[in-house]
């Protein structure tokens, strides 16, 4: 909690970006792999994503363009088991809730070509975009998501990349934490439902804000 707390100290000190042409962009990455039938102060982490997320589509304002990735979810032992649940654009708020009830965990935790997708979804934008990573380990593909990450930071490419660990373990938590820095972001260390879904909050209210 007290990680939390810093991290969201330090998350009001993001600065807005410059007026761009389009709308602002967040696009959640969301983990669907078997770990997430793991349980957190008594409740299966995957029944806490999907509240989190459905509370955090409701509450996403029409202007402000919305897309959901989601890994493991479909088939287990499969490396590329990715899929766009939420295509990027104007939210279809319904839909996309449904889409997240539907998720169920099964498979691996690729986190390195999941990120790799969705940068290549946000590369064109005129704005910088919100990309948020949302895991409860490490990768399990045997890629290295930080150091891919500071590649696609260090090409140009106009994004910033959050990250919340949820409920991880020290390893995880420091790979983590590097994917977050490589794309000059925050890291967010969240142990039950509540921390999870204030970290995601306070994420999403950053971008909101550039909108105002």
């Amino acid at each position: 909690l007290k990680a939390l707390s810093i991290a969201l100290a330090f998350l009001i000190l993001i600065p807005a970006t410059m007026v761009c042409a389009e709308k602002s962009l967040i696009f959640y990455i969301l983990d669907g792999s078997g770990s997430m039938w793991g349980r957190v102060d008594g409740k299966l982490k995957i029944q806490a994503a999907k509240e989190a997320m459905t509370t955090l589509l409701k509450e996403t304002p029409d202007e402000v363009q919305c897309g959901v990735m989601v890994y493991g979810h479909r088939r287990k032992g499969d490396c590329s088991d990715i899929e766009m649940i939420v295509p990027i654009g104007k939210l279809k708020k319904e839909e996309a809730i449904s889409r997240i009830k539907g998720i169920t965990p099964k498979g691996k935790t690729p986190i390195s070509d999941s990120i790799a997708m969705a940068i290549d979804h946000v590369k064109k934008s005129e704005c910088v975009s919100t990309i948020v990573l949302v895991s409860d380990g490490i990768e399990t593909c045997g890629k290295d998501p930080c150091g891919m990450t500071r590649s696609l930071k260090e090409s140009g490419i106009n994004f910033v990349m959050h990250v919340v660990g949820f409920d991880v373990e020290e390893k995880a938590a420091k790979q983590l934490s590097c994917i977050a820095q490589a794309g000059a972001g925050l890291y967010f260390s969240t142990s039950n439902a509540t921390d999870l879904l204030a970290a995601m909050n306070r994420i999403k209210e950053s971008v909101v804000k550039k909108e105002k």
